[in-house]
């Protein structure tokens, strides 16, 4: 039984034929895939928009060979982004490295640009915003000066005394 899975609006990949079909401008492009490409990308594709770690691609696609599937993933994900590129998918895939982790596909599902933010930048910038918020109120409601400052320019007519 053929195994067909929809990627994306645009996207279908035969998992059993490693065969990706690509659907654009009404123009079906067929791709042939080598066996770890077909692993690697369903392992992102079941995973969408999360991290998968290069352990776990290793450990599955790789049988553990940390030696092999190191260099191996690098030069495999390389291939899949040439692909999406080559074949003008950047607007509805893409593969993000998450340093000295792993790999995530990110899926636009319309036709809007996809944005992904990490945990960590969104409470960053909750932090900053609030920061700021916090900073705006006080100085436009609650900030007062006890004691008015005055600087005085030296009047020209100083006296100089002389013993």
């Amino acid at each position: 039984m053929k195994s067909q899975i929809l990627i994306s609006k645009s996207v279908t990949l035969l998992e059993d034929e490693n065969i990706l079909i690509i659907y654009k401008k009404g123009n079906v492009v067929t791709c042939h895939l080598e066996p770890q490409l077909t692993a690697i990308l369903l392992k992102l594709v079941h995973n969408k928009n999360t991290l998968v770690s290069k352990e776990d691609f290793i450990a599955s696609v790789w049988e553990a060979n940390v030696f092999v599937g190191q260099t191996a993933l690098r030069k495999n994900i390389y291939k899949l982004r040439n692909l999406i590129k080559n074949n003008c998918l950047e607007d509805e895939l893409t593969i993000v490295t998450i340093p000295k982790k792993g790999y995530k596909l990110l899926i636009a599902e319309d036709k809007g640009k996809m944005f992904a933010i990490g945990k960590k930048q969104w409470t960053a910038g909750l932090i900053y915003i609030s920061i700021a918020a916090m900073l705006l109120l006080l100085f436009t409601h609650g900030y007062t000066v006890e004691e008015d400052i005055i600087i005085q320019a030296p009047s020209s007519e100083m006296e100089i005394s002389s013993n």
